[in-house]
C-alpha cells in the first residue's frame, strides 16, 4: 500500500478494516463463550467428570467420533495423509470460514488437549481475505494483506492488547512481502484499535487467566530464570520425541477406517486424562490459576506428573488428528514449571518465570519446529 492510492481505495481499505475488526471481535467473542460453556455444560455440569472420573471414557469417545465424522464430512481431503485437509489458508469463502469454526470447537470440545489459534488463525485469514477481495479489490497482494489484518485482529483478540496487536503488523510485513509503510501502519493501527475496541464494548474475557503479578524483579529472579530457559528448551524437546513417537502410530492407523481412528484417538485420550486428572484437560488456560492455588497440596512430585501426563496429552491430541495448537498448552506446561519453583523459592516472580520458559520453548522449536 502506498501514498499514491486514490482517495476511494483508501476508503475501501478502511472500510474492510473496519469490518475485519468487528468481524474478529465478535467471532472471537461468540467462539470463546461457547466453547468454555459447552464444556462447562456437558463436562462438568451433566456428567461432573470432575468428581465422577470415569465418565470422561464415555464422553471423550462420543465427542471423538462427532469431532472425527464432522472433519470426515466437512473436510474429506483430511482423509489423505499427504494432504492439509482445509489447509493453513483455506479458499476465502464463507463456507470455509463456518467448516473450520465448527470442526475445531468440536475437536476441543472434545477435550483435545490444544489450543484455539490453530483453529482461529485460519479462520480470520480467510475472513480478512474474503472481505478483502469484495470492499477493496481481488488483486492476490491485497487480499494477501487483508488476510494478515486477521492476524493483527487476533493478536488483539487473544491477549486483550492494542501494543500487542499492532505488534502482529510485522508478521503481516514479512508474510505478505511488504514494504514498512506509514499507511500499512496505519491500517494495522485502526484494525488493532478497531477490535481492542469491540472487545470492550462485548465485555470479552482475555484467553488466558493468569495469577496476580507484578513487574517487579530481584536477583533470585533473574537467576533462577535461566534455569527456566533450560527447562522450557528441555521441554519442548520432550514433546517433539513423545509427538515423532505418536506420528508413527498416526501413520499406521491413518490407512484405516475415519472411525476407527478416532476409537484409537479417543482411547488414548482416555487414558490420559485418567492418569493426570483435571488440570491436564483441555488447552489449559483456564486451569493455570487452580494449579497455583493446589500446587503445594500436589507438591514436586505431583506437579511433575501434571507436566508429564500434560506433554503426553498435548503429542497426542496433535498426532492423533484433533485440532488446534500447542501455544496455549505450552503456557500451561510453562505455568506448571513456575510453580515448581516457587515451592522453593518463594519470592520468584511469576511473570519472569513465563517468559523464561516461553523463551527455551521458542528457542527449542527452532531445532524441533514442533509447535509450527
Amino acid at each position: 500500500m502506498s501514498m499514491s492510492v486514490s482517495p476511494m481505495m483508501q476508503l475501501k481499505y478502511l472500510v474492510a478494516i473496519l469490518f475485519i475488526g468487528i468481524g474478529v471481535a465478535l467471532t472471537y467473542t461468540i467462539f470463546e463463550t461457547s466453547i468454555s460453556l459447552a464444556i462447562k455444560l456437558v463436562w462438568l455440569d451433566l456428567l461432573q467428570t470432575d468428581t465422577v472420573r470415569w465418565a470422561l471414557v464415555p464422553l471423550i469417545f462420543s465427542l471423538t467420533y462427532v469431532y472425527f465424522y464432522l472433519q470426515h464430512t466437512l473436510d474429506p481431503s483430511h482423509d489423505d495423509l499427504n494432504q492439509d485437509g482445509l489447509g493453513s489458508m483455506p479458499a476465502p469463502t464463507l463456507v470455509n470460514f463456518a467448516k473450520v469454526l465448527i470442526v475445531g470447537f468440536f475437536s476441543l470440545l472434545a477435550g483435545a488437549s490444544l489450543g484455539p489459534e490453530a483453529i482461529l488463525v485460519p479462520s480470520y485469514m480467510i475472513l480478512g481475505a474474503y472481505i478483502g477481495a469484495r470492499v477493496v479489490s481481488k488483486d492476490s497482494h491485497i487480499v494477501a494483506l487483508m488476510s494478515g489484518m486477521g492476524i493483527v485482529a487476533l493478536f488483539t483478540a487473544f491477549f486483550h492488547s492494542f501494543i500487542i496487536g499492532f505488534l502482529a503488523i510485522l508478521l503481516v510485513i514479512k508474510q505478505t512481502k511488504s514494504r514498512f509503510t506509514i499507511p500499512l501502519v496505519v491500517l494495522g493501527a485502526v484494525n488493532a484499535g478497531v477490535t481492542y475496541l469491540i472487545l470492550k464494548l462485548l465485555d470479552s474475557k482475555e484467553a488466558i487467566t493468569l495469577p496476580a503479578y507484578s513487574w517487579e524483579i530481584g536477583f533470585s529472579t533473574i537467576l533462577w530464570s535461566v534455569a527456566l530457559v533450560v527447562a522450557g528448551f528441555i521441554l519442548i524437546y520432550l514433546l517433539s520425541c513423545l509427538s515423532k513417537r505418536f506420528d508413527k502410530i498416526y501413520t499406521y492407523v491413518y490407512s484405516k477406517e475415519w472411525w476407527l481412528r478416532a476409537g484409537i484417538a479417543a482411547a488414548g485420550l482416555s487414558l490420559l486424562y485418567l492418569l493426570g486428572g483435571p488440570l491436564v484437560q483441555f488447552t489449559g488456560n483456564q486451569s493455570i490459576v487452580p494449579l497455583f492455588e493446589q500446587a503445594h497440596a500436589l507438591g514436586l512430585l505431583g506437579i511433575a506428573w501434571i507436566i508429564l501426563i500434560k506433554v503426553a496429552a498435548i503429542a497426542w491430541s496433535k498426532a492423533l488428528g484433533y485440532k488446534g495448537g500447542l501455544i496455549f498448552p505450552t503456557i500451561f506446561l510453562a505455568a506448571a514449571l513456575v510453580a515448581c519453583l516457587q515451592l522453593y523459592v518463594s519470592d520468584f516472580n511469576l511473570i519472569y518465570g513465563f517468559i523464561a520458559v516461553m523463551t527455551g520453548a521458542i528457542i527449542a522449536n527452532f531445532k524441533t519446529g514442533v509447535l509450527a
